[in-house]
């Protein structure tokens, strides 16, 4: 079960391999984002060194996708 808050909710590349998705940052940001396959993710600046997040929503039902199929 969701809150509103759940759906403002982001998180980072630590994040995202603490819910227990192994595998490797390029192969998620350069392959899986690019092929539609994996939530899309975005700066939270303009530098270009800015923090990267995903929608946790997001990749929470990429995950439960994942594991009924």
């Amino acid at each position: 079960m969701t809150t509103e808050d759940d759906d403002k909710r982001v998180i980072t590349w630590k994040g995202i391999k603490a819910l227990g998705i192994d595998l490797s940052r390029p192969h998620v940001t350069q392959r899986l984002e690019k092929q539609g396959k994996f939530p899309k993710g975005f700066k939270l600046g303009t530098h270009t060194n800015s923090r990267r997040v995903w929608w946790r929503r997001e990749v929470i039902a990429w995950l439960e996708a994942h594991a009924s199929s």
